[in-house]
């Protein structure tokens, strides 16, 4: 096929090929027709022939990839030429009549181009990541779009974390370019709790809440830090909120965790709703070997009461220091249960 078409790419080849494929039938005329668009040399396109290949694109009607890269040379005599494909890709995808995908960095390289049509280039990107969520695995489109309008970071986490229930678990996305950018606290706290809202947590696994907070730079870290304790102080009431934000602390900002922590600590002391956070998980994970999980428990809430014995008024904590001394006894019986029964029992399987 790339043989048969490859002769588009001289002037004189073009011209000849195109009569003949526009008048072929066969079920892939559109896809050679494509093929040609992208083959033929600047030098024989007029506006003519852009609007010949705008014809092409109404008439696919099966899942294509479309390289928009090739589509550069039309705009010296059509500078709308992407927008007016986009427009009619848009349209098909979203009234179902096929998939059409873009290639990988469509975003990153083209946005510029649609900065008067933001909702077209917005509505595009839901449709693309929709289709294939890796596409833009590194996000870079994303934060193209959100440099140029921060609240679209609102409408992705709505189409994807808060419509799309298969989505909502997605934990390894990256959002952590949202403090690259001068995206407002407010859009970020909002796309978080609309994450949280979505998201019943039990202390299984990560909180999807945990893809704003995955890998940050050391310049990132500083940005995200200051939000935290501010989201802290504003929510520290809030278990669901609680819970979410100190998972996100718990596996990717371990060093932080004793001082965002300890802010809590600063702002609620109720013991009933200390209760209610998961501070270690639920205990769960992958271990290989002979494992005592009494003992595993043991030494979670003894972390936990470490830190809370470093918290500087000692008086305040009280109750909690007692709770979680009774965690760590009930841990070290639990322990020694599972001491005995494999004693008695070695080939017991847990």
């Amino acid at each position: 096929m790339y043989n048969c078409i490859s002769i588009a790419s001289s002037e004189e080849g073009a011209k000849k090929l195109f009569p003949v494929l526009k008048a072929w039938n066969h079920p892939q005329r559109t896809a050679w027709l494509l093929m040609y668009f992208d083959m033929i040399p600047v030098t024989i396109i007029d506006a003519k022939m852009a609007e010949e290949l705008l014809h092409v694109i109404d008439s696919i009607d099966t899942d294509t990839f479309i390289w928009f890269e090739n589509f550069e040379k039309f705009e010296t005599v059509d500078s709308q030429i992407f927008e007016k494909v986009l427009l009619k890709v848009v349209d098909k995808i979203e009234k179902s009549v096929c998939q059409i995908r873009f290639s990988h960095d469509f975003f990153q390289k083209y946005a510029g181009k649609f900065s008067g049509k933001f909702d077209l280039l917005g509505k595009a990107y839901l449709q693309q990541d929709e289709m294939q969520h890796h596409g833009d695995f590194t996000r870079r489109g994303l934060k193209q779009l959100v440099s140029m309008d921060p609240k679209f970071l609102l409408a992705y986490i709505d189409k994807m974390y808060v419509q799309r229930e298969e989505h909502r678990q997605q934990t390894h996305n990256q959002l952590k370019f949202v403090w690259d950018l001068d995206v407002p606290d407010a859009i970020i706290e909002e796309a978080i709790n609309m994450t949280v809202s979505t998201n019943l947590y039990i202390g299984i696994l990560e909180h999807p809440v945990g893809i704003f907070f995955l890998n940050l730079t050391d310049t990132q870290e500083p940005k995200a830090k200051k939000f935290i304790l501010q989201y802290i102080t504003k929510y520290a009431t809030d278990s669901e909120k609680m819970n979410a934000i100190f998972d996100a602390i718990r596996h990717y900002m371990k060093s932080f965790h004793e001082e965002a922590f300890h802010h809590f600590l600063s702002l609620n002391q109720d013991v009933e709703f200390f209760k209610e956070i998961w501070w270690r998980g639920n205990g769960g994970g992958v271990h290989s070997g002979e494992v005592n999980f009494g003992e595993l428990e043991q030494a979670d809430w003894l972390g936990v009461l470490a830190s809370v014995e470093k918290y500087p008024n000692q008086l305040d904590v009280l109750p909690i220091k007692a709770y979680l001394k009774e965690k760590i006894a009930r841990a070290i019986r639990w322990a020694e249960v599972e001491r005995q029964r494999r004693f008695a029992n070695p080939d017991w399987p847990f």
